[in-house]
């Protein structure tokens, strides 16, 4: 029998990486501004929406605002937290991706 590569198991490479978030804010404008606070347009739903457009917040339906549906599936992003609060001047890309590059380090 000729082996078939369909029959290997398809796999995906999980979007929901620290480096992963880490390259989408080094291609966003470092001045630019995101509210935290709007959660179907803060910069984790800017960030999901890159690869999933469909993806929303299920602040509704979970017990933080860090759950979200991505690729179908409801998604615990509270890992990324400290990485996307900003409060004031803070709120941009530019700090979120020196945040995003102290927490790989640490």
């Amino acid at each position: 029998m000729l082996y078939d590569p369909k029959w290997e198991q398809q796999t995906k490479a999980n979007p929901l990486t620290l480096e992963n978030l880490i390259a989408w804010l080094e291609r966003q404008p470092c001045n630019g501004y995101y509210d935290f606070n709007q959660f179907n347009n803060c910069l984790l739903a800017r960030w999901l929406h890159s690869f999933d457009p469909a993806a929303r917040n299920e602040m509704d339906n979970a017990p933080s605002g860090f759950f979200y549906t991505v690729n179908g599936q409801l998604v615990n992003l509270s890992r990324f937290g400290e990485v996307a609060r900003g409060e004031g001047r803070a709120a941009t890309f530019g700090a979120a991706l020196k945040r995003a590059r102290a927490a790989i380090t640490s």
